[in-house]
Parts: structure tokens; C-alpha cells; sequence
């Protein structure tokens, strides 16, 4: 009996299929044009008959349920990690915050949370020129409760947490086992403006001290000019960092951009200390 197309290059539609590890529906369409295009499968076969030959020889269909919004990624490959099954959930994500760390085996800190971050487009032609600080902006912003977002959902026994970080052209976003991943030196600036994740600012120094010889000051200050923040953070993340065991003479870049404002490490505390030299209150 004569084969079909399909069938007759079934060995090499597998491995063309195989070379991506998840595909949405709209990405198997493309893939079946493809092969069609290639002389592969007949022009005549329809999607449905398609998926389903795929389906018989491997392939596999997950569904993670996103702010209420399903999300359904297909597969052959079922050992993937669940790493890069968290970042098949959002393209040109990576790794951030705590879980960037327990990946690189520095931590295993919150290790029941996947962080998964894309940065937002560059806004700064939208900008408005008045961007102007005052103390009394900050103490009314720092009064009011966190917003944590809404786009999260549950892979096997983690839950998954897509966040939209500030634009910075992904500095200090580094591969690593061929995954992209928020450097050390990044993540601490990450969990530290997102604090409301991880309980408290005592929490972010207690997993950082044992990995401090692995902070490049240098690079986590570039960082920080990178993401442009609003907001004082130069003298919040100098004050996290001498917590987390430098001393003031390493932190000069730090020190010399003390704004005149106080800043905070945490919003709407019950009560606060305060650290006049970084003038911080925590």
C-alpha cells in the first residue's frame, strides 16, 4: 500500500517539529505551512488531521490557567523542566528575582514561586518632563498598599508569577545552561523594588548575605542607571547592601547619590526605624 505524504516523511517532520520545545496553536499553523511549503504533508491535509497525526507519534498539550485566561502550549519533549515550561508562558521572558538565584544554584530562597519577567517597551519618549519629586509624594505613595499582580497560575506543585518589569534593554540579563536569567546583581534591585513578594527587606538581606562575595557593586549600580527609577532606590539599595555585609567605603558610587529626600524599604509599616546616614527608613 502506497504511503501518504505524512507518513512517507514522518522522520522528518519529527525532527523539524522537535527543534521547538513549546508551540501555541497559532505557532502550529505556521509549522504546517511550513512543511507544506517543503513538500512534506500534502497541501490538502487539514490542520485538524494534522494535529492529530502529531498527536499519535508525541506530541503533548499543556494547559496553565493565567488571570483567568487559559494558556495551552504543545509539546513532544516531556522532560522539560519546569523552567522552561514557566517561560513557554510569556516569549522573550526570563528567569527574574529569587528564582533567577535558586537557578543559578545560589539560592534556594522562595523557591515555592517562579518569577517570570518581560520587560515593558521603551517609554521614554512618552514620558512627561515633570517628573519632579517632593517628600510629601513619597510618604503619601509609601502609605498606600502594594499592587502585586494578577498574572499568575500553578505548574505542577509551583505557582508561576508573570511580572512586566521597567525598561532597561534587559541589562544584566544573562544566559545561563541556555536559559536567560536576571544576574545576581540585577535580582537583588528586582526583589528589592518588589519587596511586597518576598514578606519583608529583612527577608531579601537574610538570602543575600551568603552570596555577597558574588555581587559586582560596580554592576549593580549600572543597573540601577539602566532602570532610571523615579524614585531615590541608589540610597535604598546602599542601604541593603551594607546590611547585607559591605561597608560604606565600597559603596562611595552609593553614597555620593543620597538624594534629599528620606526613602523607604517597605510601604505601610506599622512602625518604622530609620538609618540617618542613608536616610532610609525600614
Amino acid at each position: 500500500m502506497k504511503k501518504d505524504l505524512f507518513s512517507k516523511n514522518l522522520d522528518k517532520i519529527l525532527e523539524i517539529s522537535k527543534k521547538v520545545d513549546f508551540y501555541s496553536s497559532k505557532e502550529l499553523r505556521i509549522l504546517i505551512n511550513k512543511l507544506k511549503d517543503n513538500g512534506y504533508i500534502a497541501q490538502s491535509l487539514n490542520f485538524n488531521t494534522f494535529y492529530n497525526r502529531l498527536v499519535e507519534n508525541g506530541l503533548n498539550q499543556e494547559i496553565v490557567t493565567i488571570n483567568e485566561t487559559n494558556i495551552v502550549r504543545y509539546f513532544f519533549n516531556t522532560n522539560l523542566d519546569i523552567f522552561k515550561k514557566s517561560l513557554a508562558l510569556q516569549k522573550g521572558s526570563f528567569l527574574s528575582m529569587s528564582t533567577a538565584l535558586n537557578y543559578q544554584g545560589l539560592s534556594d530562597f522562595s523557591d515555592n514561586f517562579i518569577y517570570i519577567s518581560k520587560e515593558q517597551p521603551d517609554k521614554n519618549i512618552y514620558l512627561y518632563n515633570d517628573n519632579k519629586l517632593s517628600q510629601e509624594k513619597i510618604d503619601s505613595a509609601f502609605k498606600k498598599n502594594y499592587r502585586m499582580t494578577k498574572s499568575f497560575g500553578k505548574i505542577e506543585d509551583k505557582f508561576v508569577v508573570l511580572l512586566n518589569p521597567k525598561y532597561s534593554a534587559n541589562y544584566e540579563v544573562i544566559k545561563y545552561n541556555d536559559i536567560m536569567v536576571s544576574s545576581i546583581n540585577r535580582a537583588l534591585i528586582e526583589m528589592i523594588v518588589n519587596v511586597q513578594y518576598f514578606k519583608s527587606s529583612k527577608k531579601i538581606i537574610e538570602a543575600f548575605r551568603p552570596i555577597k562575595n558574588s555581587i559586582v557593586l560596580e554592576k549593580v549600580y549600572n543597573t540601577l542607571e539602566h532602570f532610571n527609577f523615579i524614585y531615590p532606590y541608589y540610597q535604598c539599595v546602599g542601604f541593603y547592601l551594607e546590611k547585607i555585609g559591605f561597608n560604606k567605603d565600597e559603596l562611595k558610587s552609593f553614597t555620593h547619590k543620597i538624594s534629599s529626600f528620606d526613602f523607604y524599604t517597605e510601604k505601610n509599616l506599622d512602625s518604622y526605624s530609620y538609618d540617618v546616614f542613608w536616610k532610609i527608613y525600614y
